[in-house]
């Protein structure tokens, strides 16, 4: 089997730098483009489903620490793709929750490396 694009999860967990090293080694191996994607956390249907805007100045304030936290994420995920050669990549921020954000793009690869939950590591919200 070939691999010819490959997604990997990127968050600010403990063990996403792994994550991150393996994605890369399997995409050396196949020659394959990998893509990095961070996830704000937020789902995409929370303003079709209630009456909340972006206008509003606590979801503005909100929404901009959670994209903030993927941008850190963003970084690592280029900071250790740029230490090693390897096939193509790219970053991308999406505004969604994990198994949307992930479940949608996953339709558009050939693999997806994602981590698991870890109990001894803090959760988002207490971050």
């Amino acid at each position: 089997m070939s691999y010819k694009t490959i997604l990997v999860h990127v968050d600010d967990s403990q063990q996403a730098p792994q994550r991150i090293l393996i994605a890369q080694d399997i995409a050396q191996r196949f020659d394959a483009h990998l893509t990095g994607v961070a996830l704000t956390g937020i789902s995409r249907y929370i303003f079709e489903s209630s009456n909340l805007g972006t206008g509003d100045p606590n979801i503005s304030l909100h929404l901009g620490v959670l994209r903030e936290r993927a941008e850190r994420a963003l970084n690592q995920f280029q900071q250790i793709t740029a230490d090693r050669a390897s096939s193509t990549t790219e970053s991308l921020i999406a505004n969604d929750e994990a198994n949307g954000g992930l479940g949608l793009r996953s339709r558009y690869c050939d693999l997806i490396v994602i981590g698991q939950t870890n109990p001894a590591e803090p959760s988002y919200a207490s971050k």
